[in-house]
Formats: structure tokens, C-alpha cells, sequence
């Protein structure tokens, strides 16, 4: 295994290119580096892609098959599902079994389980994540185009002279491209950024304007600017009339629905013909825009064709998120806006393989190579495969498929490489239903991750750097992931795992795989056979990879689809955009009619918010692996929820409290945070932590099981939470303790778990009995403790050391005060205390020099918040002065907007 490799990060669907090299392959030690040679990252990396290196060790991985909690081995395990499998085929039919897989598996995995499934077991009933994320983009694409196509690519956002980020927070969710903008508009003074969105995120830094919308609205206010633009003449005709199909129905559509929003808003009736004022007015009152605004926004959209719409979970997450995608392709359809540099429609996908999974069919409306879930489609694809039980038609999405799990019309489920009892709706819903199963089976690289305590089977899977297949990104760019450790304990890779269980099925000949090279091949071959299905061809090929020798595949560079077998002379500047207008001649797009113009909202009580759900900055997905990298629990620490200050005031909320969120589904503990970036009347909270890391914390709990009708997407936008004080009864005093070891979380309204140097922090809130029950935990292993106690202030301090070595230390205070420095009792853990005066400093909670960083901004350099004051107070007085001072913001950049608030 070489020292050095060439890879692809592991996080979002950016897939920047990453060098790896080893420097301790025992001690799976790694510097991790941006390949300065692949297109998407040109060798920048974020913080979470630059702490990888920190992820890799064997703390906490699944390293053994396991059987009812016992040790097993593989050809057990993979017997045991095997035997399972076919007595519930026997009897009751395939429709028992399902699978729901994940946007981080590989290509390779993810088709040989769709073709397990859907041709050898014969149930459709395989869904991914993927549907929590981009499954709406698919459905509005297909909506379109005919086929799920991505017409963009990367270089579109920095030559685009208007850029609009609808739904998408790129500073924080895919800060290397939000670098590579904001270098674009340094470059060109001209170029216009607008963010829409509800709350003003880090992405609104520098735009030049921000439209803070509704929640729900934005189809409507897509279709408005359509509308306008069409009164405005600035429709392109010739385009439309040769291009597209579909424009006259969708306006006239589109006018008798604003027509009806405005009689009901002004009890009057328009008039003949729709007027741009009337529309406005519509949008100035469902969108809650400022007039204003709204001419700006037009100003900008009439004056610049070169115009790029950049969306993401904001749009796809919403009850109505297909009809947001198609009012987006809409405007650009009607302005000739796509195919060309700098004018295109763009869905930024969450996952590193999202793409590739619908590439192979991953979604359960999917079939693999693009192919149309019908009759010729399904013929097409049991020839190829030469399968004995092909499905005959879709299967359940995810919110269905565990609801069939629940209800036992599914008896077997197999939960590879995602965290379904954390990320889905209704999460008590999904524990539920998986007590409930005869059979979980769940391929994990965590021991303990929060849906592998559910498992009959635990099978062990390789993880990030042992793993070795292909992933392709938001702009269709297939990249290699390569190994360069040896796999964990006896992890396997998931296809290994997969084929071994087909084979035990009796499919022996169908699934003699020995590589991830065959399985890409293979997959490569179908997407050429799959051109000949009823005539009409796709643009998904990459048949020129079908006969690729395995040295080859080995050293393949980053490449953009179509790669098709019979040009090839294709390069990836043939094909960085799709959608042109010599393709649309002869594949008209589809201008859609929507059904819904505005996201229908969870019904609300009247003290009820609207909860929006979300990432944050250096945490990803539910934090299995961020969660491992202690440089990324530094920015934010703890779960929380954003409050709107005068919704904190009427509910006598102060930053800080510890407040409880509910509504019908569920509840959740966690901190409040009271800022005036989002709207009044909602809330904001990460969807990352999880009983992993904190008691009751999860977003998703809250969350109502509501679906887009067309895309079977989820809305994690708009469910309704009453949102109260704890009061202080339940949470008398605050407190934490940072320890060696991992602790377990002690029963206490507020307990949270934070990876940090050298061993863990615990933050709790709870009574006085909770807080001598702790300490009766702590002092029957380790006796021996050092205390300070100040009645006056309600402070209890106790140190234990053991050889000069902390073991642990744990600080209560009194709920108005923060407690001493964690920081530098974290970094204590990892030194040595021999004298008294370093004793005593560990009890004040204080280094005595006073060095005290303060609480971390950039987490890729760790640089705090006091070092940024001190720098200021030098005399750096521009966010450029204070970067280059301190060097924060140098890496991935997504830190910059905050260091505005310290200048």
C-alpha cells in the first residue's frame, strides 16, 4: 500500500480531491493535504476535510460480526441474513425485505445492493438517505428534462455575472466553493450576489442582497419573477418556441393562482390582464419581501443572462420542494438561461455519492443506469443482469419503508452506512419500528452509533481511507476514493458483504466479484446497453469506462459524465454543461405547471414556532465521524436552538437557558441561542446530535413526517414546536467535567458529550440530588480528589490526579455563571501536574500566566476568540488585517464572516 495516494474527501457533494499520506501506518497516523490537481477543490480543503486525519483511528470502530450482540463470523453472519432471506421469499413474498442505504456508500455498493434487491430478491423496497436530501432535485429534473441531469458545473458560479444561492448556505455547507466565488467576485467588481433564504446565514457576508423570504414561498416567488419577466418582454421566444414545451399552459396556469391570491388578499378583482403590480403586490404580502427588495431582485434577473441559481436543502426539504426545483428551471427555461457558460439551474447535492447513487438506481422509483421504471425499462435491465426476479414496479421511500417496517409488512431490513434513528422525521417513530422488526441488519464502522444498538446483525464495514471505489460530485464528476490503511479488525468493503450474502442466496454466478473493479465495469457496460431502451437514448453514459483494465481504473482521473463508448475523444470540456440548445432541439424541456406555489406548513398552535432544521459549520450529518475530530467540536460544542429575540423575550428566554422543544412527535432538550438573524415566529436547530452525544437532543424528533407528493421528500422546514424555559427547579445549577475516559451520560434534563484533547467533556444541567449522584459515580472509581467549595457562589470544584496525570475534573456552578475555562482544562488531560502551584491552577479553572485563547472561530487553525480581540487591539482593522494577523480564515475561508463581528 503506498505512503502517498491520491483520494476524494469523504463529506459533501462537493468531492474535493485529497493527498493522503501516511506517516505511522500502526498507529493510523495521516497528514491529510487538497490535491492541488482536481478540478472541484484545486487543493482547498474545509475544516472537516482537513480534520479527516483525526477520524481514522480505532476508537469506537465495529470491528466483528455480530449475531444478537454475540461475536460471529462472516460466513456465519452472512448465512444467518442469507437463510432469513429466502424463508421470508418462501413465504409471504420479497415484498418483506428491504434496505435502506446511504449518499457515503460507494458506486460500487450501491449497485451491486440494487441489484441484489431488485433483480435477484425482487423487491423494490430499497431507499437511500438520498431521498432526505436531493430527491426532490431528482423528481424536478425528471419533471424537465426527461432525466435526472445536473446541466451545470462548478465554473458556472465564478463566471456567472448574478449568482443566486435559493436554500443553499454555501459558506458553511460547501465552503470550498464558496471560496472559489467570493475569489470570483474579488476578480470581477461586477458580479452580483443574491442570497435567499429565511435567516441571514454566513453566505449572506458580502451579497449584495438577501431576500429573507418565508419559509414555503419560493415557488411563488420564482413563478412571480416569470410572470414579470414575461409582462417585461423579456422572455426568450425563439429559445421557448424551439427548446421547451409547456411556457403558455404554465403562465396561464400560473396567473389564475396569483389572481386568486390577490382577490383573497385585497377582496378585489385584477382586472382583465394580471398587472406587474398586483404580482408584486402578491409577493410583497405571502413572500414578506420589501418591495423594494423585490425591484432589485428583478433589476438583476431582467439586466444579467449570464445568471446561475445555485439551490440546495431549502428548496428539496419542503412539502411542495419538487414545485420549488421546477419554478426555478422554469425562469431559466423561459430566459434561455441554460447550457451556457455562467446560466444554468444548479442542485448542490449534501452527500460525497448522492450522484452516483442515482446513477445506479438507488432511490426505490429508481432503476439503475437512468433506465425508465416501466415495462421496457425493467426488460432492459433483468437481460443485462440476466436476473431471475425482476421487480415489477417502484417500491416504498423512506418515510413508507419504515412505516411498513413499524407496521410488519416488513419483516427484514438492512441499514448499511447511514444513521436512520437520527436523520429521519418522526425519529421515535423509526426506534419504534425497529424494535419491532424480526430482522435489523446494519453495516456500520461504528460500534455504537445510535441505529447499530438496534441490530440483530452488526456486520463491520470499511470505513473512509480502506475503503476503494468511486463517488461522483455535484457537477457530475466521477472521482476515485482509494485505500491506504489496511481495514479495521475485519471490516469488509459493503459490496464484499453484499455479493457474499447473494451468493449464500444461491446467485453464486451473478455476484463473483472479487473488486470494486469488476463491480464499476459492470455498471459501466449497463449504462451503454441501457442507450438502446426505447429509442430515446440518455444522456447518463459512461460506457467509455466499460473495458477499462484494472491499472487503469487504479490511476482514473477525475472525470465528468457523459463518457460515452462512442466518442472517444469526449473530455470533460465536452461535456461541463448539458442542456445546450442543439440538445434541447431535439429533447424538448418541460415547463412545468405547479400544483403548489406555496410549501403547505404543519398546522400550528397558537404559541407555536415554525422550526427550521439544518447544518452547522464543522459538523456533518449526525456527527459519527465530525463528532471523533476534536478541532471540530470547538466552533460549536453543544446542541442548540436559535431564537428570534423577540420570541425569547415573550417566553422570558435568555441565551443560555436550557429550554424544552415540543409538539406532537416528540421533544428535545437544548440550549437557547437568541439572535435577530432569523425571522420572528421561527426557530433554527442542527439536525447533528443524537443520544450519542447528548440526552433528548435530536431535531428530528420534532419533526413531522411530512412528504413532497411527488418526491417523497420529507420537509424538514416547516413542522411546528412550542419551545419553553426549563425552569430552574429541573436545572438548579450547571456544570461539567472533562475526563480521560468516555462517560457514560448520566440521567439529567441537559447532558451532552464533547471529543476533545486528550480525552472527553461532559456539559450537564440538572438538581442537587443529580449532581451528588455524579460525583458518587466519579468518586467510587477514583477516590482520591482534590476539592474546593465556595458556598457563597454555589461552587464545587474536585480535581482527581493519579501519578500527576488528571484523570478527571468536574466544576458546578450556579446557572448564571459559565464556569471555568474548558479549554484549559481539556488541554490539562494531556500534561503533567507535580507542583502545587499547578494543582491549584487546575482548581481555579485558569492557566496563572492568564494565556487563554478563548472560545475557537477557525477550527482549521485553531485560533480563539481573544487572540482575534488581542489582534484588533494591534491594530488589525479589516477582516484581511485580522486574517493575515492571525491566520485565521486561511484555509477553507468558511470562518471569515465571523471575524467581521470582532472588528
Amino acid at each position: 500500500m503506498p505512503n502517498e495516494v491520491r483520494t476524494t474527501c469523504a463529506y459533501c457533494g462537493v468531492g474535493c480531491g485529497i493527498r493522503a499520506r501516511v506517516t505511522d501506518v500502526d498507529q493510523r497516523q495521516v497528514q491529510i493535504e487538497g490535491d492541488k490537481l482536481h478540478p472541484a477543490n484545486l487543493g482547498r480543503l474545509c475544516s472537516k476535510g482537513s480534520a479527516l486525519g483525526e477520524t481514522l483511528h480505532l476508537e469506537g470502530r465495529c470491528l466483528h460480526p455480530r449475531i444478537q450482540g454475540k461475536r460471529a463470523s462472516w460466513k456465519e453472519a452472512t448465512r444467518f441474513i442469507a437463510d432469513r432471506f429466502n424463508a421470508l421469499i418462501a413465504d409471504g413474498g420479497p415484498e418483506q425485505i428491504g434496505m435502506y442505504l446511504s449518499g457515503q456508500l460507494l458506486t460500487e455498493d450501491y449497485y451491486v445492493a440494487n441489484k441484489l434487491m431488485k433483480g435477484f430478491i425482487g423487491s423494490a423496497n430499497v431507499d437511500t438517505n438520498s431521498r432526505l436530501c436531493m430527491s426532490s432535485a431528482v423528481a424536478g429534473h425528471k419533471r424537465t428534462f426527461g432525466e435526472d441531469l445536473v446541466p451545470a458545473c462548478y465554473e458556472d458560479l465564478e463566471i456567472a455575472d448574478l449568482l443566486i444561492l435559493a436554500g443553499a448556505n454555501l459558506a458553511w455547507c460547501h465552503p470550498v466553493l464558496h471560496q472559489r466565488v467570493l475569489a470570483a467576485r474579488a476578480a470581477n467588481p461586477d458580479k452580483r450576489l443574491v442570497v435567499i433564504d429565511p435567516r441571514r446565514t454566513a453566505s449572506c457576508d458580502g451579497a449584495d442582497l438577501h431576500l429573507q423570504i418565508r419559509p414555503g414561498s419560493d415557488a411563488l416567488l420564482f413563478s412571480g419573477v416569470l410572470l414579470i419577466m414575461q409582462a417585461r418582454g423579456r422572455i426568450d421566444k425563439a429559445f421557448v418556441a424551439s427548446c421547451t414545451l409547456g411556457l403558455e399552459d404554465t403562465l396561464a396556469e400560473t396567473c389564475r393562482a396569483f389572481t386568486a391570491l390577490y382577490l383573497e388578499l385585497t377582496g378585489a378583482e385584477p382586472g382583465d390582464e394580471l398587472s406587474e403590480d398586483q404580482v408584486l403586490r402578491v409577493l410583497e404580502s405571502h413572500c414578506d419581501l420589501p418591495l423594494d427588495e423585490l425591484n432589485t431582485f428583478l433589476t438583476l434577473v431582467e439586466q444579467q443572462p449570464r445568471m446561475t441559481t445555485v439551490f440546495s436543502m431549502g428548496i428539496n426539504q419542503a412539502s411542495n420542494g419538487t414545485d420549488k426545483v421546477n419554478s426555478i428551471t422554469n425562469l431559466h427555461l423561459a430566459l434561455g438561461r441554460i447550457g451556457k457558460p455562467g446560466a444554468a439551474p444548479f442542485s448542490m447535492t449534501g452527500q460525497p455519492n448522492a450522484m452516483g447513487g442515482r446513477e445506479v438506481g438507488g432511490l426505490s422509483n429508481q432503476l439503475a443506469a437512468h433506465l425508465p421504471f416501466n415495462e421496457a425499462g425493467i426488460a432492459a435491465l433483468g437481460e443485462f443482469w440476466q436476473a431471475p426476479n425482476m421487480v415489477k414496479g417502484p417500491g416504498l421511500p423512506a418515510v413508507d419503508l419504515f412505516e411498513a417496517v413499524y407496521d410488519g409488512r416488513i419483516k427484514a431490513i438492512w441499514i448499511m452506512g447511514t444513521n436512520p434513528v437520527v436523520s429521519l422525521p418522526n425519529t421515535d417513530r423509526i426506534k419504534a419500528a425497529l424494535q419491532r422488526c424480526p430482522l435489523v441488519i446494519v453495516s456500520e464502522c461504528i460500534q455504537d452509533s445510535a441505529t447499530a444498538a438496534y441490530a440483530d446483525v452488526l456486520l463491520p464495514a470499511t470505513g473512509w481511507g480502506e475503503k476503494d471505489g468511486t463517488v461522483t460530485n455535484s457537477e457530475r464528476r466521477i472521482s476515485r476514493q482509494r485505500a491506504f490503511l489496511p481495514a479495521a479488525g475485519e471490516a469488509r468493503p459493503d459490496w464484499w458483504a453484499l455479493a457474499s450474502v447473494a451468493r449464500d442466496m444461491g446467485h453464486e454466478d451473478a455476484f463473483d466479484y472479487d473488486s470494486s473493479h469488476e463491480i464499476f465495469s459492470e455498471h459501466a457496460r449497463l449504462s451503454g446497453h441501457a442507450q438502446d431502451v426505447d429509442g430515446l437514448g440518455r444522456v447518463f453514459d459512461i460506457s467509455q469506462l466499460g473495458e477499462l483494465s484494472a491499472e487503469v481504473y487504479d490511476a482514473l482521473e477525475p472525470k465528468q459524465w457523459p463518457l460515452p463508448a462512442r466518442s472517444e475523444s469526449a473530455t470533460s470540456d465536452d461535456v461541463s454543461r448539458l442542456c445546450s440548445s442543439q440538445w434541447l432541439l431535439s429533447h424538448r424541456a418541460e415547463i412545468i405547471s405547479l400544483g403548489s406555489l406555496i410549501a403547505p406548513a404543519e398546522a400550528k398552535g397558537t404559541s407555536h414556532l415554525r422550526l427550521n432544521t439544518g447544518r452547522i459549520r464543522d459538523q456533518w450529518h449526525t456527527m459519527t465521524r465530525t463528532g471523533l475530530a476534536p478541532r471540530l467540536n470547538r466552533h460549536i460544542d453543544e446542541p442548540f436552538v436559535t431564537i428570534h429575540i423577540s420570541d425569547a423575550a415573550s417566553r422570558d428566554i435568555r441565551s443560555g437557558d436550557f429550554v424544552r422543544l415540543s409538539n406532537n412527535w416528540g421533544d428535545a432538550v437544548v440550549k437557547a441561542q437568541i439572535s435577530a438573524d432569523g425571522r420572528p415566529g421561527e426557530l433554527f436547530m442542527p439536525m447533528h446530535w443524537s443520544e450519542q452525544f447528548a440526552r433528548r437532543s435530536g431535531c428530528n424528533a420534532l419533526v413531522a413526517p411530512l412528504v413532497d407528493p411527488v418526491s417523497a421528500q420529507p420537509d424538514n422546514k416547516g413542522s411546528s414546536v412550542d419551545v419553553t424555559r426549563i425552569p430552574r427547579a429541573e436545572v438548579s445549577w450547571r456544570g461539567f467535567v472533562v475526563s480521560k475516559v468516555k462517560l457514560p451520560l448520566p440521567e439529567m434534563p441537559y447532558a451532552a458529550r464533547i471529543r476533545c484533547e486528550g480525552g472527553y467533556r461532559l456539559e450537564l444541567a440538572g438538581t442537587e440530588a443529580q449532581w451528588l449522584n455524579l460525583e458518587k459515580n466519579l468518586n467510587a472509581t477514583d477516590p482520591a480528589t482534590i476539592e474546593s467549595n465556595d458556598s457563597f457562589r454555589g461552587d464545587v470544584r474536585r480535581i482527581c490526579l493519579q501519578d500527576g496525570q488528571l484523570v478527571h475534573a468536574s466544576f458546578r456552578c450556579l446557572m448564571k455563571d459559565a464556569g471555568p475555562n474548558r479549554l484549559f482544562l481539556e488541554s490539562a488531560l494531556l500534561r503533567t501536574h507535580e507542583t502545587q502551584d499547578e494543582v491549584l491552577t487546575l482548581l481555579a479553572g485558569r492557566a496563572s500566566d492568564g494565556i487563554d485563547c478563548g472560545a475557537i472561530v477557525c477550527a482549521c487553525l485553531s485560533v480563539g476568540e481573544r487572540t482575534l480581540e488581542a489582534a484588533v487591539l494591534d491594530g488589525a482593522q479589516t477582516v484581511n488585517a485580522l486574517s493575515l494577523a492571525t491566520r485565521a480564515g486561511t484555509n477553507c475561508g468558511s470562518c471569515l464572516p465571523e471575524l467581521k463581528r470582532f472588528l
